[in-house]
Formats: C-alpha cells, sequence, structure tokens
C-alpha cells in the first residue's frame, strides 16, 4: 500500500560543442603577369631618349594575403548546462513512469528512462538514486550529468517497499523498507544486498513491522525513524508517537539514545508517523529536522528537530495546527525562512505557506493553491531556488520560485513530460 501520493522526464536534445571553424586552406595569391619585355635594338638604332624616372608601379595583390588556420581564434565549445535537480514522474492513473532533470538554464531532459511509477529521487554525493518502491523494490543509481544514464539498478527484496536511502562512509548506502523489519544495506558498486545487519524488529509494534521511513547520517551515527504504523486501520494509523532509532555507523550497533534507563533506548519524537526526507538545519549541522505527519487529516504533527549530538527531540519549528494542515514536504531555507506544501482537512486542496523557523509563526499563507494532493516534492537549490513539484492537471510541471522571495520565475512551471511526483536538488 502507498502511503503518500507517488512524483517527476521527454528527452530534449543536448546541445554538444561547436566545432572548430577550419576554413578552406585556400590557394595563395595568383602571380601578376610581367608585360612582355622590349625586344632587343635593332642595330644601328639609336639609342632611346632616356625617359625622366619614374616609380615603377607596384600591381595590387589578386587576395589578401590569408591568414592560417592556426592564427584564427579557436571556437570554444559552449559548456552544457549544469543539472539544477531531478524528478520521478508519473502519469495520473500510476500507469507508467519516468525520471527527468531540470537544468540551470530551467530547460528539461525529460523522461529520461521509463520507471516504476511509484518511484521517488534523493540526491546523494553518489549521484541521484532512485529508490522504484512497492512492486518494484529497486534501488537505481542514475549519472549526474548528461546523458543521465542508469549507472546501476539492484534489488531491495521483492515486497519490501524501499523509502529513504543514506550513504555510509563506507560508500554502501542503507535503504529504508516500509514492509519488512530489516533494513537494506546495499553496496553501489555490485549489488551486494545485506538484509540482516540492520533489524529492527525489536522496535516494531504488535504486528512486528516498524515501518521505517527517514534514514539519516550525522556525527558518525546512523539514525532510522520508524512510524509504528497499524496496517489493520483503513490508513495505518499510527500505534504511538514516532521513534528514531540510532547506531553506530561504523559498526551498526545500536546506540542507547536514553542511559538512564536499563534498555537500549531509541529517540521518542514530540508526535506520530515521522515522514521521509529528513534535513540538516541550514545553521547548527547537529540539528536535523523530520516531519510528521501524525493521523492524517488530524493537526497533530508538525516540523520537529533532533539533536543529533544530545539524542533528543529538539522540539516543534512549526507545528500542523499553525500550518493549517497535513505536511506533505518541507525545506528550511535559513533562520527565518522555511517552506511547507500542506494538505488542507476534508481534501480541500494543497497550498504553499511561507513560515518562520524561529517561532513557528506563518509568514505568508497559501503562496500557491492548487487541488488536493497535487503539491508533491519541495527542494531547496544551492543557488536560492525553491522548486515545487506541482501535478496539477492543466499545468504539471516543476514551478520555480526565489526561496527568499516567494516570487515566480519567468518560464515557470517547467514541464517534466509526465506529472512530477518527487524531485531532489544536488
Amino acid at each position: 500500500m502507498r502511503r503518500s501520493i507517488p512524483v517527476i522526464l521527454l528527452i530534449l536534445p543536448l546541445f554538444g560543442g561547436g566545432c572548430d571553424d577550419g576554413g578552406d586552406g585556400g590557394e595563395g595569391d595568383a602571380d601578376v603577369a610581367d608585360p612582355p619585355g622590349d625586344e632587343a635594338d635593332a642595330p644601328g638604332d639609336p639609342d632611346p631618349v632616356d625617359a625622366p624616372d619614374t616609380p615603377a608601379e607596384e600591381a595590387p595583390d589578386a587576395t589578401p594575403e590569408e591568414e592560417s588556420v592556426e592564427d584564427l581564434p579557436e571556437e570554444e565549445t559552449p559548456p552544457v548546462p549544469a543539472p539544477l535537480a531531478f524528478t520521478t514522474n508519473s502519469a495520473y492513473d500510476y500507469s507508467s513512469g519516468s525520471y527527468s532533470v531540470l537544468m540551470r538554464d530551467l530547460g528539461a531532459v525529460r523522461d529520461v528512462v521509463a520507471i516504476h511509477p511509484d518511484a521517488v529521487v534523493r540526491c546523494t554525493s553518489a549521484g541521484p538514486i532512485i529508490l522504484e518502491r512497492f512492486g518494484a523494490d529497486t534501488v537505481t543509481r542514475i549519472a549526474g550529468e548528461p546523458p543521465f544514464a542508469v549507472l546501476g539498478q539492484f534489488s531491495v527484496e521483492g515486497g519490501s517497499n524501499p523509502v529513504d536511502v543514506a550513504l555510509l562512509s563506507s560508500g554502501r548506502a542503507v535503504v529504508t523498507r516500509n514492509n519488512v523489519a530489516a533494513a537494506a544495506i546495499v553496496d553501489l558498486g555490485d549489488g551486494t544486498l545485506d538484509t540482516t545487519s540492520l533489524d529492527l524488529a525489536a522496535r516494531a509494534d504488535a504486528d512486528g513491522i516498524p515501518e521505517m521511513s527517514a534514514v539519516f547520517v550525522a556525527g558518525g551515527r546512523l539514525f532510522v525513524a520508524l512510524q509504528l504504523l497499524d496496517r489493520e486501520t483503513a490508513l495505518w494509523d499510527p500505534t504511538g508517537p514516532g521513534l528514531v532509532a540510532v547506531f553506530d555507523e561504523a559498526t551498526l550497533a545500536p546506540v542507547d539514545a536514553d542511559p538512564s534507563t536499563e534498555a537500549v533506548d531509541a529517540i521518542t519524537l514530540g508526535g506520530p508517523n515521522p515522514q521521509a526526507g529528513a534535513q540538516v538545519s541550514p545553521t547548527d549541522p547537529a540539528a536535523v529536522f523530520i516531519a510528521e505527519a501524525g493521523f492524517y487529516g488530524t493537526a497533530d504533527g508538525g516540523i520537529e528537530t533532533i539533536d543529533t549530538a544530545a539524542l533528543e527531540p529538539g522540539g516543534w519549528i512549526v507545528t500542523e495546527e499553525t500550518l493549517g494542515g497535513d505536511i506533505a514536504a518541507f525545506v528550511v531555507v535559513d533562520a527565518g525562512t522555511g517552506w511547507a506544501a500542506v494538505s488542507r482537512p476534508d481534501f480541500a486542496g494543497d497550498k504553499l505557506v511561507r513560515f518562520d523557523p524561529s517561532d513557528g509563526s506563518i509568514v505568508e499563507d497559501a503562496v500557491i493553491e492548487t487541488e488536493a494532493y497535487t503539491l508533491t516534492g519541495l527542494a531547496l537549490t544551492v543557488d536560492g531556488r525553491l522548486l515545487v513539484a506541482d501535478r496539477t492537471l492543466e499545468h504539471a510541471g516543476i514551478r520555480v520560485l526565489d526561496a527568499a522571495t516567494g516570487v515566480e520565475a519567468a518560464g515557470s512551471p517547467v514541464s517534466t513530460g509526465l506529472a512530477p511526483f518527487s524531485i531532489c536538488a544536488p
């Protein structure tokens, strides 16, 4: 079962470099024919009268002297525009999927390769990684530069439903899996799969599955968020507050978040149902933000800080009650600016909200308003642009805004071919 509304490419030709204009070699200047010389004086003829000296007239060149090819300035090969973001996309009926690349000049390489229609993309130090979720259950690594080819595709076991990914210092990838009790550890070079070293069954609720979501590495430790959902309910309601299990990154041994008890404790979050896609604070590398959706349709979650040094929750930076709905995606730009894609209660539509992380207040409500479950992903670029995946039928594409002001760029939204679902910026 999908836990979130799945996100989002037609391939445009990439512009290659120009070629040197060698020019024709051209023949050299034509020699001007000398006028016929005077015949020798006949014997007995008188000497000719000496004419006054006049400068000899120089014959004009037939063609200007041609520059050699070596002297011509060499044409520079125009650089290929750098990628701005990567998206996964799907048809509205989820019959097909693809990934696309948004370039810094807002051109797009659309629908590069067909992928599973239920897929998300994460940007990592090893390049973009696509998690093809339930029904495909694969990790797909793609090149971060043209032609954006698939570098490798590895199974994480059928039916496991991969959700999020983080890289260990060893270069291996930890993949959280929502349908089983153990995370997968994947060698991104050869696909070697380890499904026993990171077992979280001890953290599960009554059904034996802890529903792993976000995963991230900070300060030499690995953090895995657990949703703890009741699969017997219609919407898989949470059975209690969310947890974040902590492990030593090198050994994968559990780390006790609360030494005051005899048990090896996880971090207990302030709300239930933590979502995938945690973000390191732009102002404090030891602080990581994570969104908690709580019960769907109920304002009981928000965006919370985790102190990865103290191994404890750091409190809300904004709540769902203040935002006015369930959080679908978020980014924090700086100490005073954050953005959240919010689903209003009772399927009343989606909105993009600007908030202040320092005090949890709303700076601007409903910067964008759309139909329900159409704002499905956000990303912040290194050059200060906010990218919004918008699946609105009439103008599906990536909305491009100034992350500081919210002003939308000319040419926005940018089509990704199929409608975008998830997005990440390298």
